[in-house]
């Protein structure tokens, strides 16, 4: 529990706010502790998930890496020593959620039979063939802190609970009416890291600019500059395309614009939190419908897909990164003293998303 939380308000973490940052080592980690009056949890159901998650991560990765070092040693080339994960996973969430002073909640009371009813009528945050067994333990587990009088603010990304299941705002209506009979509260957050460093933060310190552009410098050394747009995972809805596309293979650099900062928060234990942005144009080949290539002009081939076709356009997209910095890697520019410029720095990958770049004519246009 966090210090001075009131204990009838509650933040709810769902396994999507988890997955990726299993150490939670990212900002919204480091600052929800700041929050005076909060109680920060996850359900039984999400602990159990995560660690399901990580070990089938961990197995890619191992499988991957075992992949690499065959290849490196038939070229002839040195291999390094690879040793397996032995800590279970389980053991290193606990610690961090000890560390971040997250408690975890009991499985829900609910019986099997309840849970066997609202599957059968398909009630949310089932879907309607029936899946969302996960998402009903976990919303079960809200309900229960609901109904003792709480307010608790459940956060997730998952659709299953958002209202319309297409992204709409606010937490679906039909388990809104479930909680409207409750003594308690609920309230859907989407975006966890937003509401943490909103809600976090205190009187705001000015950011020194010498100290951001060691910050900037280390990122486009250390990460952009050996990054490869290749290697990304650019989604349709992203890239201007109706959600039915299939972006293939390699994306193609066509031109890159400057790096701009495009938010800085500094957080509470010396370290910031930084989106930048970019311009880029990239070459994709992807699957469309017909319609669409015909309706913007597209050459384009025949697709194995019904209605679909294969094309190759060029997007004007917006890239946008979002890194937070530890504060004991970067040192005082103004004062030279106690802190080596040059020591290894240490920051972390938040995130990476692209959006199509209003600000210039769309290529999408014939």
């Amino acid at each position: 529990m966090t210090g001075n939380a009131d204990p009838r308000v509650y933040l709810v973490l769902d396994s999507t706010e988890v997955t990726g940052d299993w150490l939670l080592e990212g900002a919204a980690f480091r600052e929800v502790a700041k929050i005076r009056g909060l109680r920060v949890a996850i359900p039984a159901p999400v602990s159990a998930e995560l660690q399901g998650n990580h070990e089938r991560t961990v197995a890619d990765i191992e499988a991957a890496t075992h992949r690499l070092l065959r290849d490196r040693r038939r070229l002839g080339l040195t291999t390094p020593d690879f040793e397996p994960s032995t800590v279970p996973y389980g053991e290193l969430l606990n610690d961090a959620l000890s560390r971040r002073q997250i408690e975890i909640l009991p499985w829900p009371k609910t019986s099997h039979e309840d849970v066997v009813t609202r599957a059968v009528a398909r009630q949310a945050p089932f879907d309607q063939k029936g899946g969302g067994y996960r998402d009903t333990l976990v919303w079960l587990t809200v309900k229960e802190l609901v109904a003792d009088g709480c307010h608790v603010y459940l956060a997730s990304r998952d659709r299953a609970f958002q209202n319309d299941r297409a992204g709409g705002d606010g937490l679906a209506k039909s388990l809104l009416s479930e909680a409207a009979t409750l003594e308690g509260t609920v309230e859907l957050v989407t975006n966890l890291r937003d509401w943490v460093l909103e809600r976090a933060a205190q009187s705001p310190r000015p950011t020194d600019a010498a100290l951001m552009q060691v910050r900037t410098d280390r990122f486009v050394q250390e990460f952009l500059g050996p990054w490869s747009f290749e290697t990304a995972q650019i989604y349709p809805g992203e890239a201007g395309l109706p959600l039915e596309s299939e972006i293939l293979g390699d994306v193609e650099i066509l031109d890159t614009g400057d790096l701009k900062v495009a938010l800085i928060r500094e957080l509470s234990d010396g370290g910031a939190y930084v989106e930048y942005e970019m311009d880029v144009s990239l070459g994709i080949e992807g699957v469309v419908p017909l319609r669409f290539a015909q309706t913007h002009g597209w050459q384009f081939t025949e697709s194995q897909r019904v209605g679909m076709v294969t094309v190759k356009p060029v997007l004007d997209l917006i890239v946008s990164f979002g890194v937070t910095f530890e504060s004991e890697d970067f040192c005082a520019t103004e004062s030279k003293g106690s802190k080596d410029c040059d020591e290894e720095s240490t920051f972390q990958i938040e995130f990476i998303a692209y959006r199509m770049n209003d600000s210039v004519s769309s290529r999408f246009d014939n």
